[in-house]
């Protein structure tokens, strides 16, 4: 009797087991072949990336075309905005070689260093 339930839940972990796998084969596979891109879902105004540069911290935004079956993304109409300044703080970096305390401003937002 517990070796029957014992192989009925093994045969169920299996049937499971084979759902997860042969629903993640194909989508490996069609990545492999390449994708001929077919569909895409267009988002407008979508936010691409975050940086910062010397004057402060910006968002780069466009229009993403997002592939409906492999994910690929590509962006046009890129476009800038400055989020903020830099909120710098004042930090020791320790001592050079001369025995002087090194000082260094950090930017609490990006850790963007600045020497004095």
């Amino acid at each position: 009797m517990k070796r029957k339930r014992r192989i009925g839940l093994l045969l169920c972990c299996l049937a499971v087991m084979g759902m997860f796998s042969a629903s993640v084969i194909p989508a490996q596979a069609k990545a492999k072949m390449g994708c001929h891109h077919p569909h895409f879902m267009i988002v407008p105004d979508a936010d691409c990336r975050s940086f910062s540069k010397a004057d402060g911290h910006y968002k780069e935004f466009g229009t993403a075309y997002i592939c409906a079956d492999c994910k690929y993304t590509y962006w046009t109409n890129l476009y800038q905005v400055k989020m903020g300044d830099h909120d710098w703080y004042l930090v020791s970096e320790g001592a050079d070689s001369n025995g002087n305390i090194v000082w260094r401003y950090h930017c609490r937002g990006c850790s963007m260093l600045k020497d004095i």
